[in-house]
């Protein structure tokens, strides 16, 4: 069985949702990272670098980075479905999409949202946030392209693993400071309605809340 450590308002979400997608047995424990104990010894002791989530596997290896996590599940578990396999035509396209979230929009969506890990004085932060909110906006205008083309999802007709990916992060982000940008981008807005509704929101995993900026 494996042991997911997460905690309300984390991305730790995102693993659960796969786990519960595939009916793969775990055990859920919370770890509050509004009070810091994701920076416990006990916690650190599991993870060195103090990030949730953190996944034990069955043979008790400790895995971490979302998008990481989510590709070992869904590849393990042959989740074919959310994840295409190594001889599907589609798996180029899909890891590039993955690799392109995690690398290229999800780490400016983090570095505006918590400007002050990126600046040494917090009069800079203001600054920090609009280069990173302008360089989003310059990835998602190329996502916007190659829904355009090749759309509705990013694997064409069929939803995946990274439609949730990116649904993910960018529902944390429909109020501002995105919104009224992504009305500018028509592939990602009609993408964006799409996923939203396949990814069963009304099937949120159970004892979460809803995503927050933090």
């Amino acid at each position: 069985m494996y042991i997911l450590f997460g905690g309300d308002f984390t991305r730790a979400t995102l693993v659960q949702w796969v786990l519960e997608e595939g009916k793969i047995e775990y055990e859920l424990r919370k770890i509050d990272i509004i009070n810091g104990e994701h920076r416990s010894a006990e916690f650190l002791a599991i993870n060195p670098a103090g990030l949730v989530p953190v996944l034990i596997t069955p043979e008790g290896d400790a895995l971490y980075e979302v998008a990481a996590l989510m590709l070992y599940l869904a590849d393990r578990h042959q989740l074919t479905e959310l994840a295409p396999t190594s001889t599907d035509p589609d798996r180029g396209h899909f890891l590039s999409a993955i690799f392109h979230i995690a690398g290229d929009i999800q780490s400016e969506m983090k570095r505006f949202h918590f400007p002050h890990r990126f600046s040494l004085r917090s009069k800079d932060n203001g600054g920090i946030q609009n280069l990173a909110k302008s360089l989003v906006m310059s990835r998602l205008r190329v996502m916007n392209t190659r829904l355009a083309q090749r759309g509705p999802y990013v694997l064409g007709t069929r939803f995946s693993l990274a439609d949730f990916y990116l649904c993910f992060g960018s529902h944390t982000s429909t109020a501002k400071p995105y919104a009224r940008s992504f009305r500018r981008l028509p592939g990602f807005t009609i993408w964006f309605a799409l996923a939203r509704s396949q990814f069963r929101i009304s099937k949120r995993p159970r004892g979460w809340q809803t995503p927050m900026r933090r």
